[in-house]
């Protein structure tokens, strides 16, 4: 499988999951290295932003 398949592959399983009141992937990096306030809701936003993508 090539890299772009395997992309494929995640995006399309992904396609309809929402983050809701989850933690993301950027939000939760930002909780583990003890982040303020203000920069976790920028990474909150990201991982909205990028799952919209």
């Amino acid at each position: 499988m090539t890299k772009k398949e395997i992309i494929q592959e995640i995006t399309l399983a992904f396609k309809n999951v929402k983050l809701e009141d989850g933690v993301g992937l950027w939000e939760a990096q930002g909780i583990d290295a003890y982040a303020d306030a203000q920069t976790i809701k920028k990474l909150r936003i990201r991982n909205i932003v990028t799952l919209e993508k």
